[in-house]
């Protein structure tokens, strides 16, 4: 045995698991043993770590690689197409009849044994002519196509079934969300919601505590008043009684415009008593509201006049008939305009304007001036009692706690508006007599 034949079957001995594979592989099963001794030297035996680039995408190569152990996986553009873990599953294949760059890349996906074979020795040991081996070959490799498509059309349905999967759990999760967001939002804005109402209800109890406080205040206050009025109207009345013959007209006049006025602020204590009782023991009657207003003008008008305030009326002459009592009414009003002046006293276009009319179920009087306005932060303090913008001694900060206080106990509504150093708008909605109108 020469030396060449003695290198052979060495090779063969130590190889013998090769030799076993190639005889039973699909591309070398119809040669001989000899033939397949005399290829064993042309292979190469090759094993791969995991992740190892053994074919790269759009590079040349000129191998034939046969799976003996492990698993690679064969990647198209980034993307895994088809996973090869068959001892004797086939890569590279392409090489023998083409010399075409690699379509597709093959990484070692766990440790990797290999056979790697030049695809252009393979024709050199076969007894086929190369007519018939081209024919074996094109058969061969059909049927390793036909297997990886295979694969890989089960491959792609099993991605369409976990993408249509995956799809309807985005919806189903997005669904979720929306749902849930919704539910939060609405939950915030029901939060939000309760809290407006809260805050309200606290202001309204801290409102009805101090004008609760008050009404007990204005009720001692009227008790203490009471007496000393009716003392001076009682001197009034007698001086006229007794002295009518040779008093002077003029003193005549003011005894009698004392007794007036004695008279009007006894009406006006017992509405501070009025005002800290049970709104529904007040004694209300049909009233025109514009008729109170002309009355109530009547008392200011001078006023008004030498602090050359313009007075603007706007009355509506076909208003409802309100069931109020006249003087408490008359003495919001006198509230209202006292503080109109007060705000005009620095004002370069010193004009109030007086306006009634009719919006749905309310008669509405509105004073406005265009005086020094008040603040958003003072603003939503206006009503409280002895709360007050004026210098100290110019107020006592209960003009429009009291007004607020005798416009509800008549069910009715007031409300102030205001913009700094542009004037103020103070709005007082009525209920009207139906049957009349």
């Amino acid at each position: 045995m020469d030396t060449q034949e003695t290198q052979i079957q060495h090779l063969f001995e130590e190889n013998r698991e090769i030799l076993d594979y190639l005889s039973k592989s699909r591309l070398f099963g119809h040669l001989k043993e000899d033939t397949l001794r005399k290829l064993l030297p042309l292979a190469e035996l090759v094993q791969h770590k995991p992740g190892i680039e053994i074919l790269t995408e759009g590079q040349p190569n000129d191998y034939v690689f046969f799976l003996l152990r492990g698993e690679v996986g064969i990647y198209a553009g980034g993307e895994l197409i088809l996973q090869l873990r068959r001892v004797g599953d086939i890569f590279g294949e392409m090489s023998i009849i083409s010399s075409k760059v690699c379509s597709a890349s093959v990484i070692s996906m766990t440790h990797v044994n290999v056979l790697a074979l030049r695809s252009r020795n393979i024709g050199q040991y076969s007894d086929l002519n190369p007519e018939e081996l081209q024919n074996v070959l094109y058969r061969l490799f059909a049927k390793i196509l036909s297997e990886k498509l295979f694969q890989t059309t089960h491959k792609a349905k099993q991605y369409e079934v976990t993408n249509r999967l995956l799809r309807k759990t985005q919806e189903e999760l997005q669904n979720a969300h929306r749902q849930l967001k919704e539910s939060n939002d609405a939950l915030e804005s029901r939060v939000e919601e309760r809290t407006q109402e809260l805050q309200s209800t606290q202001a309204q109890l801290i409102q009805s505590a101090k004008l609760a406080s008050l009404g007990q205040m204005a009720a001692g206050v009227a008790h203490e008043l009471n007496q000393p009025l009716t003392i001076i109207s009682m001197s009034a009345e007698l001086i006229l009684k007794y002295l009518n013959q040779s008093l002077p007209a003029a003193v005549e006049a003011k005894l009698k415009q004392i007794r007036q006025q004695v008279k009007r602020a006894s009406s006006i204590i017992t509405q501070l008593r009025v005002f800290g009782r049970d709104p529904s023991t007040l004694t209300l009657q049909e009233e025109d509201l514009n008729t109170l207003i002309t009355n109530g003008l009547i008392l200011m008008s001078e006023q008004l006049r030498l602090r050359n305030i313009e007075v603007i009326q706007d009355l509506c002459p076909e208003l409802p008939l309100v069931k109020c009592n006249a003087i408490q009414i008359e003495q919001v009003l006198t509230n209202l305009l006292l503080n109109a002046r007060d705000a005009l006293e620095h004002s370069k276009e010193k004009k109030l304007t007086i306006r009634t009319y009719l919006q749905k179920n309310w008669v509405v009087l509105e004073v406005k001036d265009s005086g020094c306005g008040i603040s958003q932060e003072d603003l939503a303090k206006v009503l409280d009692p002895f709360f007050t913008t004026k210098e100290v001694g110019q107020g006592t900060g209960l003009g429009l706690s009291v007004s607020h206080g005798i416009v509800q106990s008549h069910h009715g509504k007031l409300v102030v508006e205001s913009v700094k150093q542009q004037g103020t708008v103070c709005r007082i909605q009525l209920p009207y007599c139906r049957e009349d109108y």
